[in-house]
């Protein structure tokens, strides 16, 4: 499966008004901008590659603008078994499961399921 995927519209909906730091082609790298008080990003499901950023980069960069004071949701790949994912447990995320597998626009489904993460806003 591609990391370009389209976000499911039923996903969307929910966070319409809210940044997208991580957009289909996107001009500019949400990993090297400030992202907004209310940011949602769907991010890459695929680990880092030497010249691509992966999902371990977004989610510690979320971790950074949480604790910025603002509030951050993440659509992921479910696997607790990784680093990233103990990482948002240890900053406090809230885990949304998707209890069947997300349909990409264009894409089809991944073979996994995927999760909502929640990381509420805070000054630790």
């Amino acid at each position: 499966m591609s990391d370009d995927h389209k976000t499911p519209d039923w996903i969307k909906m929910m966070f319409e008004e809210w940044f997208d730091p991580c957009p289909l082609n996107p001009t500019f790298d949400g990993l090297k901008i400030p992202w907004q008080d209310r940011t949602f990003a769907n991010v890459p499901y695929s680990r880092k590659k030497k010249d691509k950023a992966g999902v371990i980069d977004w989610v510690k960069k979320a971790i950074d603008e949480s604790r910025q004071g603002k509030r951050i949701a993440l659509l992921v790949r479910h696997d607790h078994t990784t680093d990233w994912f103990a990482q948002l447990y240890l900053a406090g995320a809230h885990f949304l499961p998707i209890m069947e597998r997300v349909k990409f626009t264009g894409n089809g489904s991944p073979p996994f399921l995927s999760t909502l993460v929640i990381l509420e806003a805070s000054k630790a």
